[in-house]
């Protein structure tokens, strides 16, 4: 099965339909929602390759662990549904404008120029947001992108050590399980105060003995 599974994300890393809205959708996906993207027939919005219902998932499974590599696309396609009318058909070009910036500030600019109900809805999701995060989850996606899958393992399990070992994640931790207030004090407040050196903090290799190793 993990044979069967590696050859099936080589397929992936050579894919485009892994791009969820052409253009900026993998800024947007990861900055907002992921449930928005449920619903879509457009075949340049892609959350999944297969939609297949809870109910049948463990079927899946098991057609999948028996059956030969060739046949793994038609077996999934055996128990994909079709889904409704995407959510956000109306709002693909404002999507496609505002999270095309390069910089978490010129996306703001634009959602706030355009101001319509997605828009003025996606800025009150960043408002308790962490700055230093946006910040680095951005520039992560535009990484990833130029990454093969091992790289992009390696890169983000330096961002994710670097988080959790960080002020504002042990703060969001804080805010989160012991206060449970959900208002933690970010450092920076704003994200006009996060400065690129401390974005480039969290992509810089890690101490010997604490990098992620994956054997070829």
């Amino acid at each position: 099965m993990i044979a069967r599974l590696s050859i099936m994300l080589q397929a992936w890393e050579r894919t485009q339909s892994r791009i969820i809205i052409k253009g900026a959708g993998d800024n947007f996906c990861g900055g907002t929602d992921l449930k928005w993207l449920l619903g879509s027939n457009d075949p340049t919005i892609k959350s999944a390759t297969h939609c297949v219902p809870s109910a049948r998932l463990e079927d899946l499974k098991v057609d999948l662990c028996h059956c030969k590599v060739e046949d793994i696309e038609a077996c999934c396609h055996t128990y994909s549904e079709t889904l409704g009318e995407f959510s956000l058909t109306p709002f693909i070009k404002d999507i496609d404008y505002c999270f095309s910036a390069d910089t978490v500030e010129e996306i703001f600019a634009r959602l706030t120029k355009i101001d319509n109900p997605w828009s003025n809805e996606t800025l009150k999701l960043f408002e308790p947001l962490c700055p230093t995060s946006l910040k680095v989850a951005l520039r992560a996606l535009q990484l990833w992108k130029d990454l093969d899958l091992k790289q992009a393992f390696i890169l983000e399990h330096r961002v994710l050590s670097r988080c959790i070992n960080s002020y504002n994640g042990k703060e969001g931790l804080r805010s989160l399980l012991l206060e449970r207030t959900d208002r933690p004090n970010w450092l920076p407040k704003t994200v006009a105060e996060v400065r690129d050196a401390m974005v480039d903090s969290y992509f810089e290799p890690l101490p010997e003995g604490e990098e992620l190793m994956i054997t070829d």
